[in-house]
Order: C-alpha cells, then structure tokens, then sequence
C-alpha cells in the first residue's frame, strides 16, 4: 500500500437469518494534496459546501469522509455517476444521500488525521461506523462519559484505561450515528453492558439498546467500531485488515 494515496473498498454481504443484504465498506487515507485529484467527484452542492470551508482541516476531513462515501455506494450502486451524488446533512449533522438512480441506500462516515471511513447499506438495515485515535488530550472528557460498570468491562479486558476508553467511545459514536442523534443523545442511553477481547479485535452489546452490537478493531492507536442490528453476521476481515496496515504506516 502507498500510505500517500491509499483506496480500499469491498463490498459485503449482510446475512440475516434466510436473507441477504448487500453492503460496502470503504477506507481512504491521503495528505491534502493528494485528495485536491478527486474534486471532480463531488456534486455541485458538495463543491461550494467545501470551497465555503475556510481551514485545510476541515478541507481535508471532507473530502475524506465523501470519497470513501462515494466509493462504498459505487460499490453496490455503480451505475451512479459520483458527481451526480449528493451527500448532504441532516438536522443532526448525519449524512443523507441524495441523487441516486438506485433508491434507499444510505452512508455512515467517519474520519481522522488522514484516514477516512464509509460504510454503505440499504435503509431497511441501518449500520454506523466510527474511528478514533487515542488521544491523551482528549482522555480525561472521554473518561467522564464513561460509567463505572463500563470501566470495570474495560479493565476485565486487560487493556489500559486509555485505550478502553476510546474503544468504548468509539462504540458509543458508532451506535449514536445508527440512532442518527450523534452524541447529543443522553449517554445513559449508549451504555455498553459487555465488552469482549478477541486478540485486535472486540465486540459489545448495550444495556439499553438491546437489539445492537458494535464490532472494533483497535491496532497501532486507532480504534474503528462498526454498530449494527446484533443478529446480523457480516464479514469486515479484509477491511480490518486494510486497516491494520494503513495505521501501521502513519
């Protein structure tokens, strides 16, 4: 992988019980630079969102975020042209896909530093997705939302409290743009009530949203979660992989 200009999408398929859903995942990472080259992509709308940003990083966070959109929704819906697509905002900032020749498909983006992340489904079986950084300066107000029951989870893993956090926080994240609240909803309400470690990888459910499970792959100081409908089984290996190795690099 070149770590400058690096582009993974694999489309998965979504099995629950006798039925099929399809499904993409996507990822890119890149410098400022190099992501000027897919300007062409975004919609019209899109283009005088992002020349109306006034920092680089922000800039950058949106051409992330909508290139690996794009590329997830190519990936299940290819007949659509990407600048004919619009990725716009709900009243909560979530993303809602306009534009598309092929109906009821929706996004879950999320993005930092260089690496940003996309999932792609029908509306019927909502996904969301989410990437964090252990971050020392950030800590201290991630562990505040962080419940007693929740720390006892994260130390029964074996983890330091730090890096648990942010695993628990970006379940938290994910499960809340499923909602498609964000984090304005009440924190009581994203709870995790188990915490499970399988080598880089764990998996938790919540104490009140009973019908979700959040999958994370926590490697080389990031952690990305992935919340969706918790009788749903889902192959995400190779994203998890691509992953591993672009975090790797940075």
């Amino acid at each position: 992988m070149n770590i400058n200009t690096c582009c993974f999408t694999d489309r998965i398929a979504l099995t629950r019980e006798n039925r099929i859903l399809p499904a993409a995942c996507s990822m890119i990472t890149a410098n400022m630079n190099a992501l000027t080259a897919y300007l062409p992509q975004l919609h019209i709308v899109e283009r005088e969102y992002y020349d109306g940003l006034k920092s680089e990083r922000r800039k950058q966070s949106y051409l992330l975020g909508r290139v690996a959109a794009k590329n997830a929704l190519a990936a299940i819906a290819p007949e659509n042209k990407p600048d004919s697509v619009f990725i716009g905002f709900g009243v909560f900032h979530f993303p809602v896909v306009k534009g598309l020749k092929t109906p009821n498909l929706q996004v879950s983006i999320s993005h930092t530093g260089n690496i940003g992340v996309a999932l792609a489904f029908e509306e019927e079986h909502p996904m969301g997705i989410d990437m964090e950084k252990v971050d020392d300066d950030h800590i201290d107000a991630i562990r505040d939302h962080i419940s007693e029951q929740e720390r006892a989870l994260i130390s029964a893993c074996g983890i330091a409290l730090s890096i648990g956090c942010t695993i628990v926080w970006s379940m938290k994240e994910a499960v809340s743009k499923v909602l498609r609240t964000g984090m304005t909803a009440d924190f009581i309400v994203l709870e995790i009530d188990s915490l499970q470690r399988n080598g880089m990888f764990y998996e938790g459910t919540f104490k009140y949203l009973k019908q979700y499970k959040a999958v994370v792959i926590y490697v080389n100081e990031h952690a990305c979660a992935v919340a969706l409908p918790k009788k749903t089984q889902f192959p995400l290996l190779n994203f998890f992989n691509a992953f591993s190795a672009v975090t790797q690099k940075i």
